[in-house]
Order: structure tokens, then sequence, then C-alpha cells
């Protein structure tokens, strides 16, 4: 099998099990705050995290000068987490995806002020299309924006900021490095704040807890796999296929039917994104230093 198609299938798996990883995310936050759920993730998923850390004989790097943006990462990434889980609990799986497809779009706009990316007219009149967009899927015509898709747009703002802080660090720090710091840090963020509201855990939850820890770590490692095999560029047009996911499991569990305007948004929104992606390329193709920014990657 070819490299980049060994690649290409392993990034599909992965956003596959991320999906369902979202899926036991939501079932959760039916029965558990948010912050709460954002803690369980943490500490299901840390144990693997560790594993994974001495697997890759990483131990030695823990040492690190950049604890303050591991901290600033960890503190964005709780508030990216409950949000996230938020809108979960009120929404159907596939609209909050659709809404989580602008996260390139504020990448690109925020690579331009800390990363000094520049961004032609094109990208621009994408960036602004797929604005109106997410606009238009939060419907503010019906009366007024409700809070879960408010939810969902900031977690899709604070995961850009995810992104960025996430490539300043790649110049320093590797990938394990950084999973490892992030786990730990929103584990003991989550667990301090989710103290005076703790709900007492259900045996019957405990499948849900552990494919929550399993799915989490199986997926990092595949997509790390993935991005092995094949270059990011690549592989970046494929993470749209969490929608498939988003819609099938949203159907198979909860029996959600997106809405014809959210799946004409999510595919606006995609288009956009597909569109940047394209234009980075042409870039490259001249020479040009261009900063790719993931779409619907986790952090």
């Amino acid at each position: 099998m070819h490299e980049n198609t060994r690649g290409i299938l392993l990034k599909l798996l992965a956003i596959a099990i991320f999906a369902l990883m979202d899926a036991f995310l939501k079932q959760l936050s039916y029965h558990y705050s948010p912050i709460q759920v954002v803690f369980l993730r943490g500490l299901m998923a840390l144990p693997f995290v560790t594993a994974m850390l001495f697997w890759q004989g990483a131990v030695p790097q823990l040492k690190t000068r950049y604890w303050p943006l591991h901290l600033l990462r960890g503190v964005f990434g709780v508030a990216m987490l409950m949000a996230f889980i938020y809108s979960f609990s009120k929404m159907n799986l596939a609209d909050v995806y659709a809404i989580y497809y602008a996260s390139p779009l504020f990448v690109t706009l925020l690579s331009i002020v800390f990363l000094k990316e520049r961004v032609g007219r094109h990208r621009w009149i994408a960036i602004f299309i797929g604005m109106l967009t997410v606009i238009f899927m939060m419907k503010p015509g019906s009366g007024s924006i409700s809070w879960p898709a408010l939810a969902a747009l900031f977690s899709t703002v604070t995961y850009a900021v995810l992104i960025i802080i996430m490539k300043v660090l790649h110049r320093h720090e590797s990938t394990i490095i950084q999973a490892f710091y992030f786990t730990l840090a929103i584990t003991c963020g989550a667990g301090l704040l989710t103290i005076p509201s703790w709900q007492a855990l259900q045996w019957t939850d405990a499948w849900l807890l552990f494919g929550l820890g399993f799915t989490g770590a199986s997926a990092q490692f595949i997509m790390t796999e993935a991005y092995r095999h094949a270059q990011a560029s690549l592989l970046t047009p494929y993470e749209y296929s969490a929608l498939i996911w988003g819609i099938t499991f949203g159907f198979i569990f909860w029996r959600e039917i997106p809405t014809p305007s959210m799946l004409i948004g999510a595919c606006v929104v995609a288009a956009t994104g597909l569109y940047i992606w394209h234009r980075e390329r042409q870039h490259e193709k001249f020479g040009e230093k261009i900063i790719h920014p993931p779409a619907i990657d986790k952090p």
C-alpha cells in the first residue's frame, strides 16, 4: 500500500474514532455537569497518554522551559471543552460539527496577527463568506441566537487559539509532550473546578468512561501515525468527514436529524476551508512560507 494511501485511511479512521469519543462526551453531558465531563475526559485519557509517553521514550523530554505556554493552553482547553460539551448537551451532534467547521477560518485570522502569515484577497473573500454562513447557521433571524449555538461558536474560537499556541510550542516541544501536559492541565484544572458541584459517578456509566479514555487515546495515536505516513497538506481535506460521522452517530444514538439549512451551511463553510487550504498549496508552489491551519483536529 502506498504511504499516502495508508496515511489517508488512518486519518479517516482517527476522525471516525474521535467522533465516537464526542458521542461518549454527549451522552455523559446528560448525566453530569460540563466541567465534570471535562475532568472525566482528562482523567480517563491520562493513563493512555502516559503509557504512550513511556512507549515513545519521551520521559526525559518532560523537563521544559515552556510551562507557561502549556499552562495557558490548559486554561483555554478547559474553557473550550466546557463550551463544546455544553453545546453537545443542547444541540444535535452534526449541528455542533457544522459550526466547528469554521475553526480554520479563525485559525487563519489569528495566524495573521500572531504568526505574521500573509493572506491574499482570495482567502479574505473565503473567510468573509465562511463567517456569514456561520451567522446564518446560528439563525439570528429567528429572534435571537441561542446560548448553545454561542457556546459552540465560543469553543470554535477558543480552539483556534489553542492551535496557535500549539504551533508556537511545536517549534520546541514534541507532539507527545504537548499531549501529556495538555491532558494533565485539563484534568487538574477541571478537577479543582468541579469540586463544589461534584456528582457521584454511576456504575452504569463505567462503559462510557472507559470508552471515552480508550477512543481519545487510540484516535490520537492513529492520527499521529497518519501524519507519519503522509503530509499534513494532503490529509487536511479528509478532516471534514467528521460531519458524516456526526450525522451517523447522532441518528443511531439519539435519532437526531440535522436541518437542511444546517447541512447547506456546513457544506459552504467546509468549502471555504478547503478553498483556503487550496490557496495555501498554490502559494507553496511559489516558495512562500505558509502556515497550515488544521480543520477539525483535536488538541
